[in-house]
């Protein structure tokens, strides 16, 4: 076949094609699953940075968010999570730049009062103009910042706005386009939040109970319809006014008991979700708190330290030097300089373990 010829070409472009696409091909499948991971870790790293988490230098990031969250990855829902002492609710956020979406990660107080920190995880912009928002001189503005009401961005030098209660952040230099579409995400990210919290503030009592109750069990949903018909699954539709109530989770039975601890700055409320036989902890919920230096009773460290502790052992909270000394006792961390709220909810649930064995779960 003659190499000038129509058909030594077509032949010829046809090859050197299908080998290109097929070593593109096997290059993607190869690399995709080390990709996705990384973008996976991208994300985590965000949320972490965002909610004022600091990662130190070979940290494990993917434990620390899992530690930090209560859960493996992040999705594409709010979350919640006690950093320090600090409540936080922390959001992806999505909205149009000047050259494509510009995505990221918000966190602010649980009182929607001010940012607690804000990263970038995407972007399109131009490079050295509006690309500088993933610039930390640029993000650390929002740290802090008040959101009482929307915060603008404005034009004025480019190096950086240090006052925290004025609402005002500085623009970049050259990149006015972008500025405002930063203004705008984040000024909507923030109403959607406040938006969403105002209807979980709208649940009632009960709903709000159920859902800690099925929490303490690891079962997760925000959506009321959701909550009512899992807690009817497992606990049979039970009244959740009673002390106690009993259900199946899963192949085991359960019980799912109410206490109220005496904090430093008010009561403590909480769920106890134990073993049919009362023999094992399997869940320890907060539903509502208002300690101030305490508060890290909601984190997810704090109440995991409790699930699978046997009830033979009497909890004892913030006392650790103790341990070697007293066998029959389970010692867990307490909050640092937070020794009331410890107690507080050490003699509770004690307590509430106690009577629950006094006086017997009644069987149905």
């Amino acid at each position: 076949m003659k190499k000038d010829s129509l058909v030594y070409t077509v032949i010829f472009s046809f090859t050197i094609t299908f080998i290109l696409v097929f070593i593109l091909s096997l290059a993607a499948a190869y690399t995709g699953e080390r990709v996705e991971k990384n973008q996976a870790l991208s994300t985590a790293r965000a949320y972490l940075l965002a909610s004022g988490v600091e990662i130190q230098k070979g940290a494990n990031v993917e434990e620390l968010f899992r530690k930090t969250f209560n859960m493996d990855t992040p999705g594409s829902e709010p979350i919640r999570a006690v950093v320090g002492d600090l409540p936080v609710i922390v959001s992806p956020f999505s909205g149009k730049g000047l050259w494509g979406t510009i995505t990221g990660v918000i966190a602010v107080d649980n009182t929607f009062s001010r940012i607690v920190g804000m990263e970038i995880t995407s972007h399109s912009e131009t490079p050295g103009l509006g690309g500088r928002i993933e610039e930390d001189w640029f993000k650390e503005q929002f740290r802090g910042e008040s959101i009482s009401t929307d915060i603008m961005v404005v034009q004025s030098g480019g190096m950086g706005d240090t006052d925290p209660d004025n609402g005002i952040l500085d623009g970049i230099t050259g990149a006015t386009r972008t500025s405002e579409s930063m203004q705008n995400i984040i000024n909507n990210q923030v109403k959607t939040l406040k938006e969403g919290s105002n209807k979980e503030s709208a649940l009632s009592d009960e709903v709000l109970l159920k859902r800690a109750v099925l929490e303490a069990g690891g079962i997760y949903s925000e959506s009321e319809a959701e909550i009512e018909e899992i807690f009817k699954a497992v606990f049979n539709d039970e009244d959740i006014s009673q002390p106690y109530i009993e259900g199946v989770a899963g192949e085991k039975k359960v019980v799912a008991a109410k206490f109220t601890a005496e904090g430093y700055s008010g009561d403590i409320k909480g769920v106890l979700l134990l073993d049919l036989d009362l023999d094992e902890i399997m869940g320890v919920e907060i539903i509502s708190q208002s300690e101030k230096q305490g508060a890290a009773i909601e984190d997810s460290w704090f109440k995991e330290q409790f699930t699978g502790i046997k009830t033979s052992e009497e909890i004892i909270i913030g006392e650790a030097s103790q341990k070697s000394k007293s066998p029959k006792r389970i010692f867990l961390d307490g909050i640092s300089g937070a020794s009331a709220t410890n107690k507080a909810v050490e003699r509770s649930i004690n307590k509430v373990i106690q009577t629950l064995k006094k006086e017997g779960v009644i069987y149905e």
